[in-house]
């Protein structure tokens, strides 16, 4: 093999590349992969409907995330301060009451949360003490304005005290656009609806009452929630306050909207609405679920209305395996 008179190549000095280890070879592929992400990409072709939800549920996930991780640690100071508020709900007195009020308007987040859970604790083990009213105004306003967790422990709270005052505004509640605070605010209405103080007898000024029936028709709405928890708290909602209700017509309606929904759930969520039906009538839930399954369009979705029958015919039976 003959050699050329000359390189085809001139090589400067500093052109070529000390070696380097696998290690270090490794470490900068992955530096220039890096920087090849900062570069404009070419236009990405157009996803399904079903993978923008999946992204979206991704992106959902990553900012909740975020908001955990970038919450403060927990001072000693707070933690003292929170234990206060732990001893001041088991004193279960008046000035205790008094003390937790005061700290609903804390400066510190945590001190608010705590002092609202300890008003709701209070309550679920003597809501007659009139004491515990003064609270009501503090917790429909951070209900409202409050941050997430502020949110969800008011309305909680609310349910537990047993004024109807709070009714208005759990309902408002169903329009936020967290969907734990939604969640929450069903519950809290189904309980609040079903198990609250008299009004008069109590000396309660409910400038807005709420029927249960016009309950029941705001949560008939949240069927069409976009979030499958939403919808599952409706439906297990709809079978505490309906039965009290006496409303056949309004009955039939949720019945066939709640089975006429099922079709967008998977076995787990289909089994729980299952149980939840069992408060309804069952042969006019289960000649709802067989209208549904004679058009049902695949084996799949004949599996979920199938398992919700069990549910119903069978509620103390084992549970098997979820529709695949």
């Amino acid at each position: 093999m003959t050699l050329p008179d000359s390189p085809t190549q001139i090589v400067e000095v500093g052109d070529v590349s000390p070696a380097m280890s696998t290690l270090d070879a490794i470490a900068m592929e992955n530096v220039e992969s890096m920087l090849d992400q900062g570069k404009p990409q070419q236009a990405m072709t157009e996803i399904d409907e079903a993978t923008q939800e999946y992204l979206d549920v991704v992106e959902a996930n990553k900012a909740e995330m975020k908001r955990i991780r970038s919450s403060k640690r927990i001072t000693p100071n707070q933690d003292v301060r929170r234990l206060g508020t732990r001893v001041l709900a088991a004193a279960n007195d008046d000035k205790a009451i008094e003390a937790l009020i005061l700290a609903l308007n804390d400066q510190d987040d945590l001190i608010r949360r705590e002092a609202a859970e300890a008003i709701g604790e209070i309550a679920q083990r003597n809501r007659d003490n009139p004491k515990l009213m003064d609270a009501v105004g503090t917790l429909i306003t951070q209900l409202a304005v409050g941050d997430l967790e502020q949110k969800i422990v008011s309305a909680r709270s609310l349910s537990f005290l047993g004024n109807r005052s709070a009714l208005a505004p759990l309902m408002e509640a169903l329009n936020d656009k967290q969907a734990n605070v939604r969640i929450e605010a069903i519950h809290s209405l189904a309980r609040l609806s079903c198990d609250s103080l008299d009004p008069t007898q109590s000396g309660h000024m409910v400038v807005r009452d709420m029927p249960l029936s016009s309950v029941a028709r705001k949560l008939l709405e949240c069927l069409d929630d976009d979030n499958i928890g939403v919808r599952v708290a409706a439906t297990r909602g709809l079978s505490k306050v309906l039965p009290i209700t006496g409303d056949e017509t309004l009955t039939q309606r949720a019945v066939e909207r709640i089975v006429a929904s099922v079709s967008e759930f998977t076995g787990e969520e289909a089994r729980l609405i299952g149980q939840a039906l069992r408060a309804f009538d069952k042969s006019l839930s289960n000649q709802a679920l067989l209208t549904q399954l004679k058009t049902a369009e695949n084996s799949v979705k004949r599996s979920v209305f199938i398992e919700m029958i069990e549910e119903i015919l069978n509620p103390d039976q084992v549970q098997p395996e979820q529709a695949a």
